[in-house]
Parts: C-alpha cells; sequence; structure tokens
C-alpha cells in the first residue's frame, strides 16, 4: 500500500475542520454524549459514569482539536486519564464490560453520521 504526504492544503482543511469544532465544542460534546448513552443506556442512567463519560468526551476532542489545528505536527502518546477514568468507574459498577467498545465506537460513529459530515461542508470553502 503506497501512502501520500499530505500538502499544506490538507492541513489547512483539518485546520478548518477543527476550527469549526472548537466554536461548537459544547454541543459537539452534547452529541457525542448522546449517541453513547444511545448505544449503552446504562451510561445514562449512572449519574457518575455520564459525567465521566463527558470527561472522557471533553478529553479526546480537546486531543484531536490540538492535533488538527497543528496536523503537521506528531500525533500525541498515550491515553488520556478520563478515558481510563471511564473504564475503570464501568468496572466498579459492575456494567457488562461489552459496552466500553460499543460506547468506544460512539465518536466514529458520530462523525461518520451526524456531526462530522455537517462540520466540514461548513468549514471548507473552494475545492478540496
Amino acid at each position: 500500500m503506497r501512502t501520500l504526504k499530505p500538502t499544506a492544503r490538507t492541513f489547512e482543511l483539518v485546520a478548518a475542520i477543527a476550527d469549526r469544532l472548537a466554536l461548537d465544542f459544547d454541543d459537539t460534546v452534547a452529541e457525542m454524549d448522546a449517541t453513547a448513552i444511545e448505544a449503552v443506556p446504562a451510561f445514562g442512567a449512572d449519574a457518575a459514569i455520564a459525567a465521566e463519560l463527558t470527561a472522557n468526551h471533553r478529553s479526546l476532542l480537546e486531543r484531536f482539536l490540538t492535533f488538527a489545528q497543528h496536523a503537521e505536527s506528531p500525533l500525541p502518546i498515550g491515553v488520556p486519564p478520563e478515558a481510563l477514568n471511564g473504564a475503570r468507574t464501568v468496572a466498579r459498577r459492575g456494567i457488562d464490560l461489552d459496552a466500553i467498545p460499543r460506547a468506544l465506537g460512539v465518536p466514529s460513529r458520530w462523525c461518520a453520521n451526524a456531526g462530522w459530515p455537517v462540520r466540514m461542508r461548513s468549514s471548507v470553502t473552494g475545492p478540496i
């Protein structure tokens, strides 16, 4: 498989999308939370898990935006502590651990189905 090196235009587009997402940060996190709770209703029924879910989505989105706004830099390594805290709480509450991977797919589903296409269309002007 051959990979192509991103162009300056690619970095510009990624940064424009990140800037648009940053404007709607709280709404974006709320949409991600709602999608996760739809996938795993038990996450919405427990106030501690719901709070950690929000913290997790905030940290992941913050991390993505930081990377996307500086896409030419290397991707940060490691998992945000909020993600690990949420997994520990799920385990402590005795919720089926298979719920974690279902919820982990939420950012991907949200990006593909709800938020990302709308944000892209409103962020990008001109030819791609």
